[in-house]
């Protein structure tokens, strides 16, 4: 019979909250490898992005953070090595609603780009 890994309750994974370098807390939305897709969660934002998804009460209570705080629904990567898994955890609507949010965001992302390798402008302008 297999004895469980120590760090198995430590493992970082889709929807874990961790924390990283430079006071960095994010959400894990996908881990391949040793490279784990991440969502930052910003302290009360100046500035709103079409991306940004608001954080709950609730979800702010569990995680110990002020009311106003939100997660930029742009992912970025980031090596596992680099990041501790914190013992907070999101409740499941947060979670959709910032998948949701990310594959939006991507969208929109992807035909940004796709219109300025097509000369600019899209043609419902002229």
């Amino acid at each position: 019979m297999s004895r469980p890994s120590p760090l198995s309750a430590r493992r970082i994974e889709r929807g874990s909250v961790v924390s990283g370098p430079c006071g960095l807390l994010a959400i894990v939305m996908n881990v391949r490898g040793s490279t784990a897709t991440l969502c930052r969660i910003l302290h009360n934002p100046r500035y709103h992005h079409r991306s940004d998804v608001r954080i709950g009460f609730g979800d702010c209570v569990a995680l110990g953070i002020n009311t106003g705080n939100r997660v930029r629904c742009r992912g970025f990567r980031l090596g596992v090595q680099h990041l501790t898994r914190r013992n907070e955890t999101i409740s499941a609507d947060l979670l959709s609603r910032v998948r949701a949010a990310v594959e939006k965001e991507d969208a929109i992302t992807r035909w940004e780009r796709a219109e300025i390798r097509s000369g600019g402008v899209s043609r419902i302008y002229g």
